[in-house]
Order: structure tokens, then sequence, then C-alpha cells
């Protein structure tokens, strides 16, 4: 197969406009080696290539089951080097829209960051062991890895002015780190400059759409996110965006949609457990929770919440002390821990006081203090009376 890419101009790391250039040399290659009175089964593919790319969209999706069925269906009537140069470019489009899909070299760092082991993904992952193509998406996880364990810093101070500029992937970065520390606005005006004008990089696509949509601006995050092509990480921030505003409906069909191309993969299993299929996604969190490779306390909290969302809240209780007992100062768990002991009718004094300490802006005690104040100004209205 990556000879004969090769031979027609690829290298890794086009751009969609190279791919859409190779397509077209392949339509020309089958012009001349299908019979006259024979369709094109690549014609298709060019076309709709070449449109989506006019209308901005992701020619990723032409590998949705429907396409790719009716194409092999039309190849299966030629023989010989047609045939096979058809199925070349399908499985083409399909393996290398995604520096992370499951057939290249950066598949267990990328498993690694999606199981929450973000130490992992630091100490055990040498960027200069990968090839040359891959080290800079190498360099991007690890700093998102820093980021997720809060070494914004760190994160910032590597990336020079100069290397931002030069490079877009770099600058979201640069920009992610400093939302994440500070959340301000300077960060989410320079996410919007990126993606306006560095809209089709996938970096920029990840990190940026994060930034918008926790900048409560999530239709500019899907519009951003929407232009990827084949990624499961863009896949994943969609259907969580999805989720956020309450539309399980199109955070299920976005799931579904990556089936098409990504049939086992951790991130669609991740993506789907987001459903109201609790069961579906307790048997996924208890999973990767459980097994010694791949437990996290991110991924004991997911378990947790299923199982509150089943009723089970003394085995949520076991799942959220053995998260917190791996990260005491985990907001997530935390927040989790206020929310049990209040089901549990326990006294949530001690709970929110913790959290507190970790995270005093956390959103669950935002939105304590906003009911607080509606419950004050509800209580205003009334004077109490007593019978003598």
């Amino acid at each position: 197969m990556s000879a004969k890419l090769v031979a027609l101009g690829y290298t890794p790391g086009h751009s969609r406009n190279s791919i859409l250039c190779l397509l077209q040399s392949v339509q020309a290659l089958l012009s001349t080696a299908v019979s006259p009175t024979s369709s094109l089964p690549c014609q298709a593919v060019v076309d709709q290539s070449a449109s989506a790319a006019a209308a901005g969209m992701p020619t990723g999706y032409l590998m949705k089951e429907d396409n790719t069925t009716s194409i092999a269906r039309q190849s299966a009537t030629h023989t010989g080097y047609t045939s096979q140069l058809t199925l070349l470019v399908l499985l083409f489009l399909n393996n290398e829209m995604d520096p992370f899909s499951s057939s290249g070299e950066l598949v267990n760092i990328h498993t690694t960051f999606t199981q929450s082991q973000y130490s992992s993904v630091l100490s055990d992952y040498d960027a200069a062991s990968f090839s040359p193509e891959n080290r800079l998406p190498i360099q991007i996880l690890q700093y998102r890895a820093q980021c997720a364990l809060g070494q914004y810093d760190d994160v910032i101070g590597s990336i020079s002015d100069s290397d931002a500029k030069s490079m877009p992937d770099l600058a979201a970065v640069r920009v992610y780190a400093s939302y994440l520390q500070h959340g301000s606005d300077n960060a989410v005006t320079e996410a919007e400059r990126l993606a306006e004008r560095q809209g089709d990089n996938l970096t920029v696509q990840l990190l940026c759409g994060t930034v918008l949509a926790r900048a409560a601006k999530p239709e500019q995050a899907v519009q951003l996110l929407s232009k990827h092509q084949g990624s499961l990480d863009a896949v994943a921030l969609i259907v969580q965006i999805h989720l956020s505003q309450n539309r399980t409906d199109l955070a299920i069909k976005e799931a579904r949609s990556a089936r098409s191309f990504a049939q086992d993969a951790l991130l669609v299993n991740l993506a789907e457990s987001g459903s109201e299929n609790y069961q579906k996604a307790f048997y996924v969190f208890e999973e990767l929770a459980q097994g010694p490779s791949s437990t996290s306390a991110t991924s004991l909290i997911a378990q947790a919440v299923s199982e509150l969302h089943m009723g089970r809240v003394e085995e949520a209780e076991v799942a959220l002390n053995q998260a917190l007992t791996m990260e005491p100062g985990n907001s997530t768990a935390l927040a989790n821990r206020t929310v049990l002991d209040c089901i549990l009718g326990k006294d949530v004094g001690e709970s929110r006081r913790n959290l507190e300490g970790v995270d005093a802006e956390h959103e669950i005690l935002e939105d304590f203090r906003l009911k607080r104040e509606a419950f004050g100004v509800a209580m205003g209205k009334y004077t109490p009376k007593f019978e003598p």
C-alpha cells in the first residue's frame, strides 16, 4: 500500500488539498484502466471530496458506511489494478485522516491518554523514539497531559513566541494552557482568531474547540470541531458538548456516526457511554477502572457516576473512595462525593469544604450559591404568620 501511495505523490502529513490531488491522479489512472461502458468507481469519491472541500466539510466523512458499501460494490465489477487501486484509496482515506488511528504508531500513547493516565503519557514515551512526522503529535499529546495535571506554567514556558507564531499547533497549546490556568477573555479571543485562520488544523480544532466550549460558546466550538477529518478526539468532544446542552439525541447521533469508521475504538465506546444506557456505560468504565494497566481516578469516578444513576449508592461510594485515595485533590471526585453525601442524607459540610479548598469556583459550588440566593429571594416574598 505505502509503495503505491508514494508513487502517486503521497507522503505522511499531507494536507486535504494534497489528498484531493492524489484522488485526481487516481481518477486519471482509472480513466485509462476502465472500459468506456463501465462506471468509474473512484469518480464519486473525487467529486464528493471536491464538493465537501468547497463546502468546508471534512472529506474524511466520505468513509461513512453507505458510501463505502456503494463504492466497494462498484469496484467488485472490475478486476486487476483498477479494483486494487480503488480499495487502496478507500483504505488510505480511512486510516490517514487521524494521526491517532488504530493502524499508526501513536495508538498506544493515545490510548494511555484516553484512559487518563497522564503521568504515564509523560514518563513512558519519548518523542525521539517515534518517526519524525509523528514527533509533533506526540509533543502535543504530552502538553495536553501536562495541562491535565495542572502544569500550565511549564507548558506555557516551554513554547516560545516565535514557535507559537510559526506553528499553529503550538499556538493552540499556549491558548489552551492559558485559558485553563486563568480563564481569561484574551485566551478566548485568541482561540477565536486561531479558529478563523487555522481552522483546518486538528490541534486547533481540538484545543481551541475546548476553550470555546468552556467559555460558553458551544455553537462556535461544534462548528470548529465539525471540520475534522475522521478524528475520534473531535467526535468525543462534540458528543460532550451536546451532552452539556442536554441534547442527548445529537450526542447519540454523533457517536453512532463514528462507528462507520471506528468500530471498536475506545473513544467511541466512551462517547456512546454518555447516553441514557447507564448499564452499558457502567460496563465500559468498570473495565477501565478495574484493569491494572488502565485504572485511573477518572475511570473510577465515571464508574461511580454510572452506578449512582442505577441507584447503586454503596458501590458508587466504594468507587469514589478509591478515586479519592488515588487523587485526594481531584475536584471532580470531591464534587461527586458531595452529591453522594446528599443522596445518602449525610451532612455535606465537610465534603463541600474539601471541594472549596481545591476549587472554590467549581460549578457545583456556584450552583449551590445561586440556589441559596434564589431561595432567599423567594423567602423574602412571604411573611410568616403564627396561629395564636
